[in-house]
């Protein structure tokens, strides 16, 4: 009778459709609650969450399509651009997860960039440390909200704020103040598509533009100083939308 109940909802009126959304949307987010961060990005990656298709065949790990394509091809310009204009000597890189943007980063940078990747899945970090690192790429097991960071010049965040709540999102751009250089990077609506700004969410696999919200730093409780750097345009689930880089003035 449960799923003749779901069907006649769902088919039949709008009102219906809305409750189920919504239930259907509490059943994902209670898988998470009371987890650990840790425990949650760890169940994201071995669950394979964010496995949507597109993927590299037989990869290990794989950090979700916002890793590849012409969006991430074009941000990997822009760091290393970042990089050559600035003298930038060491990246410290949140959410190294799969390190295909990391990789290709160091691959087009000059040889005296070193690269910290930080993540908080430990089983990724050990994969990356015996596959990837060297003399220049080092990664280190980390929850960013709370532990202390690698030192280095330009602080990278791509597309990793967008599955943390406010307060953990918080915890990270406090300790961004004492890197000289923050490019942060979200998943946005088209401007005036957004429903609300930066509204509040359990973390998970999901993201707040699928219910027309976002992470926007120059809005409050963030209200961070920023100037756009990059726009690449990339729709979720038929809305106009822009993967946008932004740096920070600390």
């Amino acid at each position: 009778w449960i799923l003749s109940t779901k069907n006649y909802l769902v088919s039949k009126n709008e009102f219906g459709r809305w409750i189920y959304k919504l239930y259907r949307d509490y059943k994902k987010r209670k898988v998470f609650t009371g987890l650990s961060l840790e425990a949650v990005f760890t169940k994201i990656y071995q669950e394979k969450m964010w496995y949507f298709g597109g993927q590299p065949d037989k990869v290990s790990y794989y950090s979700g399509t916002g890793s590849y394509g012409e969006s991430a091809n074009a941000y990997i310009r822009l760091v290393v651009k970042l990089v050559n204009e600035n003298q930038i000597r060491s990246i410290v890189d949140i959410g190294s997860g799969d390190f295909a943007i990391g990789k290709s980063i160091i691959e087009s940078s000059p040889g005296s960039l070193q690269y910290f990747g930080c993540d908080i899945v430990k089983e990724i970090v050990d994969y990356n440390e015996k596959n990837y690192a060297t003399d220049r790429v080092h990664f280190f097991h980390v929850d960013a909200c709370v532990d202390p960071l690698p030192s280095g010049d330009l602080l990278t965040i791509r597309q990793v704020l967008q599955h943390m709540g406010n307060r953990q999102i918080m915890q990270i751009l406090y300790k961004s103040k004492s890197y000289q250089y923050v490019l942060i990077t979200e998943h946005q609506l088209a401007e005036g598509q957004q429903r609300v700004f930066n509204a509040d969410k359990t973390a998970g696999p999901d993201i707040r533009l699928v219910k027309g919200s976002g992470v926007y730093l120059d809005k409050p409780p963030f209200n961070l100083k920023v100037s756009e750097v990059l726009r690449c345009r990339e729709d979720v689930r038929g809305k106009e939308a822009y993967i946008v880089s932004y740096l920070v003035t600390n």
